[in-house]
């Protein structure tokens, strides 16, 4: 990247869209306030040192990209929202899920082992529609369609597991008791590889 007295410009910095709305919400407080009685004058300061703080910050930004990469680089910084890199991960892991479980293993857990019932600890809902759950999630790369990882849930208990409001220790805890099973099938998930 291009220096700047000695200092890197960071173009992946919080982008300017943010400043302007936090600016614009700063105005508008600060117009809303002027017509209130009960606001103190340390609240009106508070919202116009914000404010010109966040347009001095963009302002700032704005020149150094216009010197350094030029006009039009500085207008893109300005009005062009940056992608989240949290946002690239999740779709990077999303591309990296591991194949669905086979049909036939699903039947097995689900007649065999769960015997047609929720799994999670103290349910044992007998349920025909339940479902198969990765315990640990089918987009981490630990993930497998070892019997272990699978469990036979009630619709309830899996949008609960989904929603990560039941932890993988506990979902853990509730096949634990059914090792013995868990190694037949590993021997027959083998055998039909």
């Amino acid at each position: 990247m291009p220096e700047n007295n000695g200092e890197e410009v960071d173009l992946s910095e919080v982008p300017p869209i943010g400043g302007l709305i936090v600016c614009t919400v700063l105005i508008v407080g600060l117009l809303s306030i002027n017509f209130s009685t009960q606001t103190t004058v340390l609240t009106k300061w508070a919202f116009i040192i914000g404010s010109l703080a966040a347009l001095l910050y963009i302002g700032f930004r704005f020149y150094q990209i216009k010197e350094d990469k030029g006009l039009q680089k500085a207008m893109n910084w300005l009005i062009t929202p940056k992608k989240s890199k949290k946002k690239i991960k999740k779709e990077e892991k999303t591309k990296e899920k591991i194949k669905p479980c086979p049909e036939w293993l699903r039947t097995e857990i689900k007649l065999k082992r769960a015997e047609g019932k929720c799994e999670y600890l103290n349910c044992d809902k007998s349920t025909e529609y339940g479902e198969i759950h990765h315990i640990i999630r089918r987009s981490n790369p630990a993930s497998s369609n070892d019997p272990g990882n699978l469990i036979y849930l009630c619709k309830k208990h899996h949008g609960m597991a989904d929603n990560n409001v039941i932890s993988q220790n506990d979902l853990k805890r509730s096949i634990r008791d059914k090792k013995e099973m868990n190694k037949k099938l590993r021997k027959k998930l083998k055998e039909k590889q």
